[in-house]
């Protein structure tokens, strides 16, 4: 977070740091597109939201397949389904 675009150099004030705390860790759950969870929110993947939203990404990538089948050629189409499992730091065998 510290290499955030937003992190400021230091705070005036310990409710400076708080509130940009706050105002950060609302952003990143409810705001920020994850890649490692389907560029959905933390928020959307926990509250069950992730599988609509993956349902209409889903369809609208087979109708775009659909009416320029040569935009595609023999590429498949991608298809997102969700992961409810994921790992930070997967060990290496």
């Amino acid at each position: 977070m510290k290499y955030h675009v937003t992190y400021p150099n230091a705070f005036d004030t310990l409710e400076d740091a708080r509130r940009w705390m706050g105002d950060f860790v609302h952003w990143y759950n409810t705001e920020h597109l994850h890649s490692s969870i389907g560029y959905v929110t933390p928020h959307q993947m926990r509250h069950g939201q992730a599988e609509s939203i993956f349902e209409l990404r889903n369809e609208a990538i087979n109708q775009a397949r659909q009416l320029h089948p040569e935009r595609w050629g023999s590429r498949s189409a991608k298809q997102w389904i969700v992961n409810r499992e994921v790992v930070l730091n997967p060990d290496k065998k």
